[in-house]
């Protein structure tokens, strides 16, 4: 399986994080969890 081209999912989740549709107030920090959603 080739490596995810991660430059675009960036882009998109900046994007949605800006659209006050989707968030009401200023987002101060996202926490991404390190671990494997699979274990």
């Amino acid at each position: 399986m080739p490596p995810k081209v991660t430059s675009e999912l960036l882009r998109q989740l900046r994007q949605a994080m800006r659209n006050s549709e989707y968030v009401t107030e200023p987002i101060q920090a996202y926490i991404i969890p390190s671990g494997d959603a699979h274990q």
